[in-house]
């Protein structure tokens, strides 16, 4: 989207269809015919990764319905909600950081675009919901951080 200089409204369409031509993909590779049930410790893996991070999600979550501030689960996360608002208020790539708009996001944000793009829907539909939208990108990625493992742990151990 930097490279192409694409407006940011695009980005829900642009992760959607990148991910399901990820999973299409995915689903080619011999790596996905791999239809061995989950071990137990892959099982606990991946549900340990669920939990801690919806026990960061509770708090965002809270904050939106209930209307009462909450403070960040973890203090990176103040950092990650400001560079995961540049995403969904720039208004074109590469973004401007909020907080100084005549600077370009010059760190790392491609781990937050999944989360870009949930926030941009609820801003859609009215609703400005950041810090929820990062707990939810967060859920995501340390459910994939946990399958990536064991498809890794899968292919590289005896089993």
């Amino acid at each position: 989207m930097t490279a192409l200089r694409l407006p940011s409204d695009l980005i829900p369409p642009i992760v959607a269809a990148t991910a399901l031509a990820a999973a299409l993909a995915f689903r080619r590779l011999p790596l996905a015919d791999d239809r061995e049930p989950l071990r137990w410790f892959e099982a606990a893996l991946i549900g340990g990764a669920a939990l801690l991070e919806l026990l960061r999600l509770v708090p965002y979550a809270a904050q939106l319905l209930t209307g009462r501030l909450a403070a960040a689960v973890h203090h990176d996360d103040n950092w990650h909600f400001q560079e995961l608002a540049s995403l969904v208020t720039s208004d074109r790539f590469p973004p401007l950081v909020n907080f100084q708009p005549d600077t370009h996001l010059h760190f790392y944000y491609v781990a937050w675009m999944p989360a870009a793009a949930i926030a941009t829907v609820f801003e859609l539909a009215g609703v400005s919901a950041v810090k929820l939208s990062f707990g939810i990108g967060a859920l995501l990625l340390g459910l994939a951080a946990a399958v990536i493992l064991i498809v890794v742990l899968r292919h590289l151990l005896p089993p």
